[in-house]
């Protein structure tokens, strides 16, 4: 279902790299990916390295989305590049998993301090 905005402004989303580049909006949607390749190495958010011998490397995809304002006027092109990490398999891949949860008890004896000792 498309979002009343999009009928508005009258520029579609491409689903993929080729559509964006053969778009009307191409310079739009390449400013827009060649500012989150920018983001991405400023911010160090990866690292370019070898690929050991007998892996395969995690293709990846970009997406690419419109910001609109309250009128529904196209505010800005978006993209993002999104690894496919649904592609990996455990113990081929990755070794384990980490995912940084905080556990309510924590927070309420973190809590607990801060009043106890008026901080």
């Amino acid at each position: 279902m498309r979002h009343v905005a999009y009928h508005l402004s009258e520029v579609d989303e491409p689903s993929t790299i080729q559509e964006a580049k053969s778009s009307d909006h191409a310079t739009e949607w390449i400013v827009a990916t060649d500012a989150e390749c920018n983001f991405m190495i400023e911010n160090k958010t990866w690292k370019l390295v070898e690929l050991s011998p007998g892996r395969k490397a995690i293709g990846c995809k970009s997406v690419f989305k419109l910001k609109h304002d309250v009128d529904g006027r196209v505010q800005r092109f978006k993209a993002r590049l999104i690894a496919k990490g649904y592609a990996q398999k455990c113990g081929n891949d990755y070794e384990e998993i980490f995912s940084p949860v905080v556990r309510f008890s924590s927070i309420g004896l973190f809590l607990a301090f801060v009043v106890q000792h008026d901080s």
